[in-house]
């Protein structure tokens, strides 16, 4: 190479520019094979069901042709709703977070969370958090079906992603709270077109879920995966822009859809969750 003006000569030689060709189409399709690879696998998740909308016994009560009875909630579906919700929080309440908490979430980051934390399940599937499941071995079997997942990504690319996923199971970041509220959000839409669930359906109720059921005192699924949420998570610094969703649900989804709520008026909050507020 020679220089000129200061500037660098980098035209190659024949040779090596065909070296260089030929080196640059293996690595478009070496990428080319990765992608499809990854997009196959993350297609596993339409196979995985949904335990929770199935053990809280969600049964349709009107006929809806819009809504397919027979095909059972997957994480697929799951995961698009997340995608909807993390878009609308960034619309909505995108603008006050700078204010608020000092620093503007990374949106691209948090949709890539609620994308990649149940890659996991596509091989044990789906288990139920109402602490029946050994989470511990769940982690630990998750994080390993992840690792197989990211082998071929950019390096770059696993070490961020690697972080997210790490952050979603440790609940430390907004991503968990999207994921918890995706349940609450299924939950509500699926009985505005008449799906009531009831927890006093189940037969084999955990520890757990009777405890919440005695706090929340009601019959809805709602109240009870709510519960939950505000127990394990009272103190996560966004979990206040979540609770206000969910009164918002209350108000339109539970007053005009399913107004009976024990000790309660219409479309308010249960007195047991109430308590956990403070």
């Amino acid at each position: 190479m020679s220089e000129a003006n200061g500037m660098k000569n980098t035209t190659k030689t024949p040779k090596e520019g065909l070296d260089y060709l030929r080196q640059a189409i293996s690595d478009f399709d070496e990428r080319c094979a990765h992608y499809v690879e990854k997009m196959l696998f993350m297609g596993e998740q339409r196979r995985v069901l949904r335990v929770g909308y199935n053990k809280l016994r969600f049964y349709p009560t009107v006929l809806d042709p819009f809504l397919p009875w027979d095909n059972p909630v997957t994480d697929a579906d799951h995961i698009f709703h997340l995608v909807n919700a993390v878009i609308l929080f960034k619309d909505y309440f995108g603008q006050f977070i700078p204010w608020l908490y000092g620093f503007q979430p990374q949106w691209l980051d948090i949709v890539e969370q609620v994308v990649f934390h149940e890659i996991g399940e596509t091989s044990i599937g789906d288990l139920p958090d109402d602490g029946s499941r050994d989470t511990a071995k769940k982690d630990e079997q998750e994080q390993q079906v992840f690792d197989e997942f990211m082998v071929g990504f950019p390096k770059a690319a696993q070490v961020k992603h690697q972080k997210q996923f790490a952050a979603v199971r440790d609940g430390t970041d907004i991503g968990k709270l999207f994921d918890k509220q995706g349940f609450l959000n299924g939950i509500a839409y699926l009985n505005s077109h008449g799906i009531n669930g009831s927890i006093f359906l189940c037969t084999n109720l955990s520890a757990q879920d009777n405890k919440y059921r005695r706090l929340v005192r009601t019959d809805r699924c709602f109240d009870l995966v709510y519960a939950d949420m505000l127990v394990k998570y009272r103190r996560h610094p966004f979990l206040p822009f979540f609770m206000g969703i969910n009164e918002a649900i209350y108000a339109i989804v539970y007053n005009k859809f399913d107004p009976r709520v024990p000790d309660c008026d219409p479309g308010k909050v249960p007195p047991g969750l109430q308590q956990l507020y403070l």
